[in-house]
């Protein structure tokens, strides 16, 4: 009965003595990489069209308030959705883009080439407000940014904004503060 007794106890301060040194191994007091990774997430409104990839938390500073500060290089990749690329397609309809029967050829080619640059940046600020809607989190300039480091913007067309792009980042600060849920982005 003794031997039975010790093995219990031999058990039990077993499995206490890993969960404390799990728990020391375990450093709460600065965010995880995925807690980074997911902050960074949260920081880009959490929008279904952004992959991330290259993630890497390079630093990471502990601040007076309690709160972190998480440098990180990252890669993200702007998937335009389905909707987006049939705007995009639908802008090609010669119905849609037809001359003026009631004037000349001259004059139909003055009013497209006066026409399309406005064309262009009407359609451009529909596609920007429709990623809005579905990801309004979405930090302002974000697209913006994507779009200039990707698009030229003497030659550019409809077309360039239903492609996908990536742009990568370094250096980029989040705040994050502790909460019960574990390391979050600070709002």
């Amino acid at each position: 009965m003794k031997a039975v007794t010790y093995r219990r106890t031999l058990a039990v301060a077993l499995g206490i003595a890993i969960t404390v040194s799990l728990a020391a191994c375990s450093d709460s007091s600065r965010p995880s990489e995925s807690e980074a990774k997911q902050a960074l997430q949260s920081y880009l409104g959490n929008c279904q069209y952004i992959d991330i990839s290259k993630f890497r938390k390079v630093n990471g500073v502990p601040q007076q308030d309690g709160s972190y500060l998480v440098e990180v290089d990252f890669k993200a990749t702007l998937n335009p959705p389905r909707k987006i690329i049939d705007f995009v397609a639908s802008s090609h309809d010669p119905a849609v883009n037809a001359d003026n029967p009631a004037l000349d050829a001259a004059t139909n080619a003055l009013v497209r080439q006066q026409y399309a640059p406005m064309a262009l940046s009407i359609n451009v600020s529909k596609i920007i407000n429709t990623y809005r809607q579905d990801c309004p989190n979405m930090p302002r300039g974000f697209l913006e940014k994507i779009y200039d480091s990707n698009i030229n913007v003497a030659t550019r067309t409809l077309d360039d904004y239903a492609k996908n792009y990536s742009v990568e980042a370094t250096q980029v600060r989040l705040p994050l503060i502790r909460t019960d849920n574990g390391w979050q982005l600070a709002q």
